[in-house]
């Protein structure tokens, strides 16, 4: 039987029990065809979004006494009591944002959360890494993901996020995130989140080899190079360096 059918017997179910009961039968029906409504709308507006997650990784250490630590930071970690405690950690965040249909999609706001984490102190916020790159070409973007964005029919936004934190006294935090938030909001007011699973690696995403240049007759290899910004040298800028590649050809 078509929907257009079910609506009908519906209708005229609707109708008879109306009679019997009065007209809090219509009334419950009423409410109940416009809840449908809107759950048909906020389904529909989050079918015009899909986020593919390319990859998503979570380095970490935590605070533990060894022989061979200063006095002072024993007494901090005894002190405090931040053995077991995390460290600090990098996050490795690379997806796609894609618009799914034939027409514009405006994109008001684009952000990530790390679940169980809570506001951070000064003291430590102005020592976070929050780094944007573009996912393809790698260019730095910025220290936040994009605001106002169009994203024209069937078109994609590729993004790659550099996240570093630590964690001390000041802010103690007892396990590291196991996910990462991605949150869109359209000119629609409709917000679709994305929980990505962040997978536990002991060292982030290695270096991808894309293709062989040629600079004065000799030859290199060509890397993709994301976060040339971050505190210490990310694995695909140390793997560059591995290389021998000329510091002055490294894109920071």
């Amino acid at each position: 039987m078509t929907p257009y059918f079910w609506d009908k017997i519906w209708d005229l179910v609707v109708n008879l029990l109306s009679v019997i009961l009065g007209g809090g039968a219509i009334v419950a029906y009423i409410e109940w065809r416009r809840y449908q409504r809107e759950q048909e709308a906020i389904k529909k507006e989050e079918e015009r979004l899909a986020i593919d997650v390319i990859n998503a990784e979570i380095m970490f250490d935590t605070w533990r006494l060894h022989e061979k630590m200063d006095p002072e930071t024993q007494l901090r970690i005894y002190k405090y009591q931040l053995e077991g405690t995390v460290r600090g950690y990098t996050i490795l965040l690379e997806f796609v944002l894609r618009n799914t249909t034939a027409t514009e999609l405006v994109i008001i706001e684009l952000r990530t959360e790390e679940p169980g984490v809570q506001r951070r102190p000064h003291e430590l916020r102005k020592h976070d890494i929050y780094d944007v790159f573009d996912l393809h070409s790698g260019k730095y973007v910025g220290k936040k993901l994009d605001g106002l964005t169009t994203l024209g029919p069937n078109g994609t936004l590729g993004r790659a996020i550099w996240i570093e934190r630590s964690f001390d006294e000041k802010q103690k935090l007892e396990t590291a995130p196991s996910t990462i938030d991605v949150r869109v909001r359209t000119s629609e007011g409709r917000e679709l989140t994305r929980g990505i699973p962040l997978r536990e690696v002991e060292w982030i995403s290695q270096t991808k080899e894309v293709g062989i240049g040629k600079k004065d007759d000799d030859e290199y290899r060509a890397y993709y190079v994301y976060y040339g910004r971050a505190s210490e040298l990310p694995p695909r800028i140390r793997a560059l360096r591995e290389e021998s590649w000329p510091e002055e050809q490294i894109p920071f």
